[in-house]
């Protein structure tokens, strides 16, 4: 491969890495037990348009992905800073049955961000203005985080508030 070929396939989002193989069964087992109906199999395995890799492949074996929301830049606060998180491809927010998985899509790779249920001090949906901003605010150990996503592509502000209510009602 000469140094062009490189260029284009980096250009292209193919670099060395192919990615993670996709289970299309699992897929589709979890889209049927999602609470959200845009839980599809198709919204787990698409890779490309949103994310670099699958949605899926952040899904642990043992949870349950019940609602899939779209999404610009994500803000994290630390406290002391506020770091934004500007994604190239999209922003992937995923509520299972025990956390929150914000994906920034990137050209290369993705970020993944993990808040678990046990770890969120409080979760609101702010749609004040005219952006919609999911905020999740965690304390874990002391270190306390909020994220704002801000999800204002996604109009199911119903499937958003019922997100939330989810996450707040969880056992822990």
């Amino acid at each position: 491969m000469g140094l062009r070929d490189l260029f284009d396939r980096l250009a292209a989002g193919g670099g060395g890495d192919a990615g993670p193989e996709v289970d299309e069964e699992r897929a589709a087992r979890l889209a049927d037990g999602a609470a959200d109906p845009e839980v599809t199999a198709d919204a787990l395995t698409a890779a490309g348009e949103r994310t670099r890799h699958p949605l899926i492949t952040y899904v642990e074996d043992d949870e349950q992905p019940e609602y899939v929301f779209r999404g610009g830049t994500l803000m994290v606060d630390n406290g002391d800073s506020l770091a934004r998180q500007t994604p190239t491809r999209e922003l992937a927010v995923v509520v299972t049955d025990s956390r929150f998985l914000f994906v920034v899509g990137g050209r290369l790779s993705d970020s993944l961000f993990e808040v678990p249920f046990e770890h969120v001090a409080m979760t609101y949906v702010d749609d004040e203005d005219e952006r919609t901003y999911l905020v999740v605010d965690a304390d874990r150990d002391g270190d306390e985080l909020t994220f704002f996503a801000d999800v204002t592509m996604d109009p199911r502000l119903d499937a958003l508030r019922s997100a939330v209510e989810r996450a707040e009602n969880a056992p822990e």
